[in-house]
C-alpha cells in the first residue's frame, strides 16, 4: 500500500467531521480513485461523509429560507392587521371632510359672488381645490391600505397564464388614461393553479407601476413564456428611467415609493399576492434604460400529487 497514505485520509476526516460540527459544511474531502482500491474503508467512509455533507448543506439552506419566509409571514399577517385597523378608522372621517369641504366651496363661493368679488371667488376655488386633492390622495391612502390587509376568498383553478395576462391587457387598454403604448407577446404557457382574478391585479398593478414610470408616455412590453421547470413566466419591462441599484431591494416594501403621488403599495400588493401562489417576482433595470419585472409561477400538480 504505498500509494494511499491511510493516516493522512484518516486525519482529514477528522479534520472535516470536526469543522462541520461546528457550522462548516462546505469542505469537502478529496477522494483519489486509488483510496477506494488501496484502502477501501476508509474510502468509503469519505465518500459517504462528502455526500452526508452535500445534503445537509442543502437541508440547511432550505430551513434557512423557510425561516425568513415565516418571519416574513408573521410580520405581514400583523402589518396586515394594523392596516386594517387604520383604514377604518380614517375611513368615515375623510368622508366627512369631503362632504365639509363640498359644503364649504359652495356658500364661500355664493358669497363671493353676492359681493361682486371675482378675486376672492378665485381665491375659495384654489383652495378648495387643493384640500380637495389632499382628501382624495388620503381616500387612495385608505383604499389601498384595505385592498393591502384584505384576505380574499382563494378561488383557485387551472388557467393558462397566457390568457389570463391577455383579459388584464384588454382592462388596462380599455381604462388606462395617457399615451400608453402596450405591446404583448403572449406565448402559450403550461398550466398554473391560480387564483384568475388575483393573478390579474397583478398583471394590472405592473402596467400601472410602468406607465407611471414614464409619466404616462412610451411602450410597455408585456410577455408570457414557460419555464424550464414547467411552470409559467411573466415580464413586464417600461421604457422609464430604471431603479437605482440602491433601491432595487425596497420597492417591495410596503409604503415605500418614489413617486411624489405614490402610496408605496401597489408593488407591495403585487409581490403578496404572487408569494401567496409560492410564486417569485424580482425586478431587473439599469438606471437610464427602464424596468423589468419578472414573475413566476410553479406548475400545477394534480391534487393526488400534492398530498
Amino acid at each position: 500500500m504505498s500509494g494511499v497514505d491511510r493516516e493522512a485520509l484518516l486525519e482529514e476526516i477528522l479534520r472535516v467531521m470536526a469543522q462541520a460540527s461546528v457550522g462548516d459544511l462546505e469542505r469537502r474531502i478529496e477522494v483519489p480513485e486509488q483510496a477506494l482500491q488501496e484502502a477501501p474503508d476508509l474510502g468509503v467512509i469519505a465518500h459517504a461523509l462528502n455526500i452526508l455533507l452535500g445534503d445537509l448543506a442543502h437541508l440547511t439552506a432550505e430551513t434557512e429560507q423557510a425561516r425568513r419566509q415565516m418571519a416574513h409571514s408573521e410580520k405581514l399577517s400583523a402589518l396586515g392587521a394594523l392596516t386594517s385597523g387604520v383604514a377604518h378608522e380614517l375611513r368615515t372621517p375623510l368622508t366627512y371632510i369631503a362632504n365639509a369641504l363640498a359644503l364649504v366651496e359652495r356658500r364661500a363661493t355664493r358669497l363671493a359672488q353676492q359681493a361682486g368679488d371675482a378675486e376672492a371667488e378665485a381665491e375659495v376655488r384654489d383652495m378648495v381645490g387643493l384640500a380637495r386633492e389632499g382628501v382624495e390622495r388620503a381616500q387612495r391612502l385608505v383604499e389601498e391600505l384595505r385592498r393591502y390587509a384584505r384576505t380574499p376568498a382563494d378561488e383557485r383553478r387551472v388557467v393558462s397564464l397566457d390568457e389570463a395576462v391577455r383579459g388584464a391587457v384588454h382592462v388596462f387598454r380599455a381604462t388606462h388614461r395617457g399615451d400608453v403604448v402596450v405591446r404583448a407577446e403572449l406565448r402559450p404557457t403550461p398550466p398554473v393553479h391560480v387564483d384568475e382574478r388575483r393573478v390579474q391585479q397583478v398583471v394590472l398593478n405592473l402596467l400601472q407601476n410602468g406607465a407611471e414610470a414614464m409619466q404616462g408616455r412610451g411602450e410597455l412590453h408585456v410577455a408570457t413564456e414557460a419555464t424550464p421547470e414547467g411552470g409559467a413566466r411573466l415580464r413586464v419591462r417600461d421604457q422609464g428611467p430604471g431603479i437605482p441599484p440602491d433601491l432595487v431591494d425596497r420597492i417591495f416594501q410596503p409604503f415605500y415609493t418614489t413617486k411624489e403621488t405614490g402610496t408605496g403599495l401597489g408593488l407591495a400588493i403585487t409581490s403578496r399576492i404572487v408569494e401567496e401562489h409560492d410564486g417569485r417576482i424580482a425586478v431587473r433595470s439599469e438606471p437610464g434604460r427602464g424596468a423589468e419585472f419578472v414573475v413566476e409561477l410553479p406548475p400545477h400538480q394534480h391534487a393526488g400529487e400534492r398530498g
